[in-house]
C-alpha cells in the first residue's frame, strides 16, 4: 500500500468556498477516482485554511491509472475551475505504511476506528525528523518498542508511515482523540509514564524536530 497526502493551502476569504464545493461535487469525485480515501482533514492548528487528504492506493501503478482516469473525466476539470481563484499552495508527499500501522501495515490486526459514536474526533498529526546519521537506528527503535509505548496512552491510533519521496529521515504518526481534554490527559500520563520518558530520551539525541499539527475532519470525511 502507499498513500498520497495531498495538502492544499487556500485564501483565507475563499477556503469556506473550497468546502462548500469540495464536499457537494469534489468528494464524489476524488471518491470515484483516486484509490480509497482514508480522510479529508482541515488543519486545527498551525497554517490556517488548509486541507490533508489521504488518499490509499494498492502501489504506484494504481494510483497513476486512478490519476489518469480522473484526468481524463470532463467533470473533474468542471470541478477545478470552482476553486481555481480560492487555491494558494498544494504539495503531495507518497507515504509508505510501516509494518506495526494499523492502516496498510504488514503486522496489522483489526481496522482502526473510523468514526466516533457523537461528533467528529480531534486528530494529532505528528512529524519526527531524525537526524540523517541516526534515523534508521531510530526507525527501527519505534518498530522493536517505540510504537507501542508510544501509544499506550493514545488507543486510537490511524497510521504510521514513512516517506517515499521528500525528506525520508522522517516517521509520520496520526492519532485521533475524543475530544481535546482527552489528549491533554493522554500527554500528562505519558509524561508521568517513566518507560515512555526513557524511550524519550533514548530517541533525543537522534531526533532533529518533532511537529505535531491537530487537524478537525470536514463533514464528508470517512475518518472522523
Amino acid at each position: 500500500m502507499i498513500i498520497d497526502l495531498r495538502t492544499y493551502t487556500y485564501l483565507p476569504g475563499k477556503f469556506r468556498k473550497f468546502l462548500k464545493g469540495y464536499q457537494e461535487v469534489g468528494f464524489a469525485l476524488t471518491s470515484k477516482h483516486l484509490g480509497s480515501t482514508l480522510g479529508v482533514l482541515r488543519s486545527e492548528s498551525g497554517i490556517q485554511n488548509r486541507t490533508f487528504q489521504f488518499f490509499m492506493y494498492e502501489d504506484s501503478d494504481h494510483r497513476d491509472r486512478c490519476r489518469a482516469g480522473m484526468i481524463a473525466d470532463p467533470a473533474w476539470a468542471d470541478f477545478v475551475k470552482i476553486d481555481s481563484d480560492a487555491l494558494l499552495q498544494q504539495s503531495n508527499a507518497l507515504l509508505v505504511p510501516t509494518s506495526y500501522s494499523p492502516v496498510g501495515g504488514l503486522l496489522r490486526g483489526d481496522m482502526p476506528k473510523m468514526s466516533a459514536d457523537a461528533g467528529a474526533r480531534l486528530f494529532e498529526f505528528t512529524t519526527w525528523t531524525f537526524w540523517p546519521d541516526t534515523a534508521d537506528e531510530a526507525l527501527q527503535t519505534m518498530a522493536d518498542e517505540g510504537a507501542v509505548l508510544i501509544d499506550r496512552h493514545s488507543p486510537d491510533v490511524i497510521l504510521y508511515a514513512t516517506p517515499d519521496t521528500g525528506n525520508r529521515h522522517q516517521l509520520l504518526r496520526l492519532a485521533a482523540y475524543e475530544s481535546g481534554a482527552v489528549r491533554d490527559r493522554a500527554h500528562r500520563a505519558a509524561a508521568s509514564d517513566p518507560e515512555v520518558q526513557s524511550l524519550l530520551g533514548r530517541l533525543h539525541r537522534a531526533v532533529e524536530s518533532v511537529d505535531e499539527t491537530l487537524l478537525m475532519p470536514i463533514p464528508c470525511s470517512p475518518l472522523r
